[in-house]
């Protein structure tokens, strides 16, 4: 694997801090595409949200050609809000 940015716990780690911190978040939806960074970067994730005593509530992943399952996920995360 060649990563040309920086690693899913350099770049999201202080994002899901702040998150807790400033916005007082405990539950996350994590969407990405179906390609090994987002993979690895929601393996990241879960396990730092976790270990924060957060929960991740819905996880999945797209295909980089899959525009009308956009639609079907958005309305899948609006139900999440109200729960």
């Amino acid at each position: 694997i060649l990563y040309t940015g920086p690693c899913p716990n350099q770049l999201l780690m202080p994002t899901i801090d702040w998150a807790m911190k400033s916005l007082k978040k405990r539950r996350f939806a994590l969407l990405g595409s179906d390609f090994i960074y987002s993979h690895a970067a929601h393996a990241v994730l879960t396990d730092a949200i976790e270990a924060r005593n957060g929960s991740v509530v819905f996880n999945d992943f797209l295909p980089l050609s899959a525009f009308a399952d956009v639609t079907r996920l958005m309305t899948q995360l609006k139900q999440l809000r109200g729960t």
